[in-house]
């Protein structure tokens, strides 16, 4: 949210900032004072410094009003007037404010002031493309729970989608407000959520100090194998009950004909319930030059073509040893797969990369979603930025919308910064 849409929320709750110039505001944030001019009402919260549950101070900037001077009773000096006579004069010197009017119930809140937002409407649309992802709701489901519930009942629905995020705000300011009374239940629950959620940032700050390393992407257990001579990737996974393979690389490795399907059956995992063709029951497994034989469960689809299990771990005692970043079969040692060898190795071999999309190649244009591109077009984008963003991240409008707006926020202040540097004098010595 801009400033000047802050701004003009704060000001509906509060009357004493009626008939004020905006100019002459200020917020004190951490400190740091930011005057509401022209320069800084289109910045951002974010842009100025402001995060969840910063305190906000909101002050006016004016002249200090000329000191008065009482006129003197007649007939004596100044520095002696009675008492009650200067009383008198400070009594009549007093104006008295006109007593404020009192807000209709309506103008706590105001939707239009919203809805007929540009920026507003353009933060909304993103969100409403970001829900496409699974996670997103569940991470907006406690902020915003009419927008998920009305956005998985029509996710199609822009318009109903906007009308629920404002009904999400009317209901938290409702809420927030009473927050000031201790006998309302709704008031003191939100009271509780403010604290849980400060916990938890006090929490997350604490872990990034002691442990940063755990917010990184863990790469997952990978290794270099040979079978029947021909080069592989096998994932290593203790948590796996028996050794896998594609039916693709069965075919690849020319082992079809060793699968007994009398071994057919149904494999239940994390990932859900899949259905095992048949069984390999010795394939031999190339790995740094040392050869293990292994029985092989057959899958029709499966996230990895080869899992290494527990049941060949077991067998060839297997130790995986994180410290030196290898697996042991004895006293044969084979490394693990860091992100760039693991990418270079599938790219070599033409495999499946299991990664994030930032490994990823761009997709053909032929490949990219011509439905998202018009919905990126409606929000305003050019049609080749928003298919060249499309295609590098793999057809996901979020990352899309996320990726065009921090090059367009690169390229400004990359532009800011050649206009500062041609406008300042050369120095002269």
């Amino acid at each position: 949210m801009e400033l000047e849409n802050f701004y003009a929320l704060i000001s509906m709750e509060t009357p004493a900032l009626s008939g004020i110039n905006i100019s002459d505001v200020f917020f004190m944030i951490n400190g740091n004072k930011i005057v509401l001019n022209p320069e800084n009402l289109k910045k951002t919260l974010k842009d100025v410094g402001i995060s969840n549950n910063d305190l906000i101070y909101v002050g006016v900037s004016r002249a200090p009003a000329p000191t008065q001077r009482l006129p003197a009773t007649p007939g004596t000096s100044t520095g002696s007037t009675d008492a009650s006579q200067l009383i008198s004069q400070l009594v009549k010197s007093i104006k008295v404010p006109p007593k404020a009017t009192k807000k209709p119930a309506n103008a706590e809140f105001n939707p239009n002031t919203l809805a007929s937002s540009p920026d507003f409407r353009k933060q909304v649309k993103q969100m409403f493309l970001a829900l496409d992802n699974r996670i997103t709701q569940i991470r907006l489901k406690d902020q915003h729970p009419r927008a998920v519930e009305q956005y998985l009942k029509d996710p199609k629905d822009f318009e109903a989608f906007l009308n629920a995020i404002i009904e999400d705000r009317k209901d938290f300011f409702r809420r927030l407000q009473l927050t000031a009374d201790p006998t309302s239940p709704e008031g003191q629950a939100l009271i509780a959520e403010f604290i849980r959620q400060e916990v938890n940032k006090k929490q997350f700050e604490q872990a990034m100090k002691d442990m940063p390393e755990t917010f990184i992407h863990s790469h997952m257990l990978y290794i270099k194998l040979k079978i029947n001579g021909v080069d592989t990737i096998g994932f290593v996974d203790s948590g796996a009950q028996v050794t896998t393979i594609s039916r693709s690389h069965a075919e690849k490795f020319g082992l079809t004909h060793k699968i007994d399907n009398s071994f057919a059956t149904i494999i239940r995992g994390v990932g859900g319930e899949q259905v095992s063709e048949g069984r390999i029951h010795s394939a031999e497994l190339e790995m740094n030059g040392h050869i293990i034989k292994a029985p092989m469960t057959v899958l029709d689809r499966f996230g990895e073509d080869i899992l290494i299990g527990l049941d060949t771990m077991r067998r060839h005692r297997a130790v995986i040893d994180l410290s030196k970043n290898c697996i042991r079969f004895g006293e044969v040692e084979v490394p693990f797969l860091n992100e760039k060898e693991y990418v270079d190795e599938c790219r070599r071999l033409d495999l499946k990369i299991n990664l994030p999309p930032d490994y990823l190649e761009p997709l053909k244009p032929e490949d990219v979603d011509s439905s998202k591109v018009a919905h990126l077009v409606e929000m305003g984008y050019e049609t080749e930025e928003a298919s060249n963003a499309l295609a590098k991240c793999q057809n996901d409008l979020a990352s899309a919308v996320q990726m065009i707006e921090t090059q367009r926020q690169e390229s400004t202040a990359e532009a800011a910064r050649h206009a500062s540097e041609k406008s300042e004098p050369m120095e002269q010595n």
